[in-house]
Formats: structure tokens, sequence, C-alpha cells
């Protein structure tokens, strides 16, 4: 007697399949992982929060931090990069990329005293490559360093005398009660964000905080389409949270304004079109002029600040908006733009621990865009509706904008409230 049963698992089978091949599509991380396991012998594992290249028995760790899956703002090359340092010192190096974009993620990303995206070797954040004093932060184009300086840095870590491993310290112990909040905030807030999660471990044992960072854009995707898992949202800007479908994600009241962002006019270092002020931008030689897209605070603060100058019409063919907001500094580094008219902030939003904030190199400010021409950029923090501790991930909202976290907020250049 054939059984009714199988040809029903069967299609049920072949659903699943199919709609985890559709979802695999849509995220370029699986599409990187499945080239490398088809053409190397080299164990790959998914952990979820990691992905792990090579053997845990190699005696070199290099680990990467940065939003890595679908919405992570294409980070497909940290993948390109790991795989290139495991196949070069074949059983020397074990690669293990960190998606901050998830809780767990970025609880180790914290753990490290990171606050941007980087690449550590053997857990060290600065390493000396032929007498040059190195930090693989973001990514080649955003600081400056090569793909053979990180092997470099690598084949010499390789390479030096390992003395007997001494027992890990042991982490200090927590509270027997702590209420767990997960916090996603955006990148370009991670350096001060950092600092201020420090304080508020101090104030507040009780709560625990984990954090998971991304791209703005593809937060607010995950907010929109209800994937939202946690218990806070921070914002760029207060625009950002005017969409009705990313308000009902939210607890009703609950947005907070936390502190200002400025905008600049930025321009390459050497600055080859002569760019010194708005009134520049009517320049031939400014043939493009980068900023962030007009659903963005920053990129309407943008457009209102030219129109405000009189200058919108004689340059908005100019104008470009890349889909992503980091790649303003990037076009604007690999001479795909004369200026950016981006936030100030941009040009230091990582740091080392224990060391002042990491200046973009390659950039500078031309000019503060004045507060007159446009509507202040408000960094808003809000309650997520499916928060189990709501009242807990009140306290650390508010405690983002005490004077205690102020302090942090303008070492990193921001302002104060209007009014504050």
């Amino acid at each position: 007697m054939k059984s009714r049963w199988l040809p029903g698992c069967l299609a049920a089978l072949l659903t699943f399949a199919a709609a985890a091949a559709m979802a695999a599509s849509d995220d370029p991380t699986y599409g990187i992982i499945a080239k490398h396991k088809a053409s190397s012998a080299v164990p790959i594992s998914d952990e979820g929060h990691r992905i792990v290249y090579g053997s845990p028995k190699a005696p070199v760790a290099v680990e990467a931090f940065y939003p890595l899956r679908a919405g992570g703002e294409g980070h497909e090359w940290v993948f390109e990069y790991g795989y290139s340092l495991v196949t070069a010192f074949p059983g020397k190096v074990r690669f293990v990329a960190y998606d901050i974009a998830t809780p767990r993620g970025g609880e180790v990303w914290q753990e490290r005293g990171l606050t941007c995206g980087a690449f550590l070797i053997n857990g060290k954040r600065e390493v000396t490559v032929n007498g040059k004093k190195l930090s693989f932060l973001r990514s080649t184009t955003m600081s400056g360093w090569t793909l053979g300086q990180l092997k470099a840095a690598v084949a010499a870590e390789i390479a030096r005398p390992r003395p007997a491993r001494a027992a890990a310290p042991k982490k200090p112990a927590r509270p027997a009660k702590q209420t767990v909040i997960h916090v996603t905030v955006p990148c370009g807030l991670a350096g001060p964000y950092g600092e201020i999660v420090h304080l508020f471990r101090a104030r507040h044992p009780e709560i625990r905080v984990t954090t998971a960072a991304n791209g703005i854009v593809a937060m607010l995707n995950q907010l929109r389409d209800n994937k939202m898992t946690s218990d806070v949202f921070i914002a760029l800007g207060l625009r950002e949270l005017d969409d009705p479908a990313a308000q009902k994600r939210l607890v009703s009241g609950s947005i907070t304004p936390i502190a200002t962002i400025p905008l600049a006019l930025v321009v390459p270092k050497a600055n080859p079109a002569g760019i010194h002020n708005l009134e520049d931008l009517t320049s031939p030689k400014a043939r493009t002029v980068l900023t962030y897209t007009p659903n963005l605070s920053g990129g309407y603060g943008a457009r209102q600040a030219l129109q405000e100058a009189g200058l919108w019409d004689r340059i908005n063919s100019k104008i470009v908006t890349p889909k992503v907001p980091d790649q303003c500094k990037q076009m604007l580094k690999t001479g795909k733009g004369q200026a950016a008219i981006i936030y100030s902030t941009c040009l230091k939003e990582s740091y080392l621990p224990d060391k002042p904030p990491v200046i973009e190199k390659d950039l500078k400010v031309a000019q503060m865009i004045p507060q007159n021409l446009y509507s202040p950029v408000v960094i808003g923090g809000a309650v997520v509706k499916t928060s189990k501790h709501p009242a807990a991930a009140k306290t650390f909202i508010d405690f983002l904008r005490s004077e205690a976290a102020m302090k942090v907020w303008l070492d990193w250049g921001f302002t104060r409230l209007p009014g504050a």
C-alpha cells in the first residue's frame, strides 16, 4: 500500500527548500560562502552571528567585525579578504567574520572595544607593518590600508615567536539579576555610542546592554518590515521616523530627541576643485556634488540649505545621492565627486580604546553649513513596540541625553538640542 504522506511531505520539503533558496538569493553572503566552499577545501561554518573559515588550531586568528547579512550594505569584500588570508597561509590562519548587525555579533564587537568595522589580528587592534603602525579599520577605501598590508601583518604574526599561552583572565561577575536590552544603532553613531554604553554600565549594573550596529537604511528596512528584534531603535534623524510604517513599530510617544548632528561641506584634502563654500559649488570644476537621499534627515537638510542659499536651481543637476549614505565619503575619496554635503561628525566616527577619535585623513571640512539654512538634524531614540523590557529601554534612552552622555556627544562633534 502506497503512503499518502510521502508526496505531501516531499512537496513541503521542496517548498521549504525553494523558500530557503529565495532567501539565500536575497543575501549576497550566501553566494560568497557557497563560492568559497566550492572552490577550496578550507572548512567553513556558518554559526549565524559569525562565519568561520579554517581550523581552530591555526596559530593566528583574524577577526572581522562588520554588518554582513542582507541589508548590510555591501560588505561582501570582507569575506573575500578573509578567504584570501586563509588560502595564502594554509593551516596558519583562522578567519572569523562577526555580523555586528546580530545581537551576539554586536555584543562581541563591543567586548572588543570597537566602534566601527575592523580586522583584528590575534586580538590586536593596532599592529606594526614595516615600521608603520596600522589599524585595519573600516575599509581600504575609507581608512587607507590595503589587503597587501593586512597580509604582511598576518605574515609577521605567524613568524612571531609564541610564549606559552597564559590562562584567560576571568570576566567580572555580573549582578545576580540583570535586565537585558538590545539596541540597534547606526554605524555613524557607533563611536560616541560605544563610550556612552560604558558609562551606562557603570551607572546601571542592573541593566545589560547588547548592541547591533548597521547602516541606517538597512535598519529602517528592518523596522518597517517588522523584522526588528531590538528593544531600542536609534535613528540618525527624526525625519527617518516620520514614515507611518516605521512609527507603528514603535511605542507611541517614546520617540526622544537626544542631540543634533551638524552638516558640513566636505572636500578632498587636496581640494583640486578649489571649493571653499557653498557658492563655489556653482563652479564648472564642481562637476559632482554628493549628499544623502532626501528621505534621510541629512539629505533633506542639504537640499534645504542649498534652497535657502539660493543655489539649488543652479546646481541641482550636479547632485548625486548614493543609495547607501556611507558611499558619499567613498566616492569623494576616489575622485567620483568634488564635494559633499554630509554630517561633519563623519570625519571622526571611529576610535581605538583609550585614544582620541580617529580623524579622517583624506577629507576635510571646507565650510560648516550655517544652521539658519536648514532644520536641525536631531538624533532620536525610541522603544520598539515588541520590547519585553520597555522600562529598561526608556531608562537607557533617557541616559543618552543625560549630561554625562552629552559630554561624549560634544567631544565627538555633535551639538546640544536647540534651546538646551
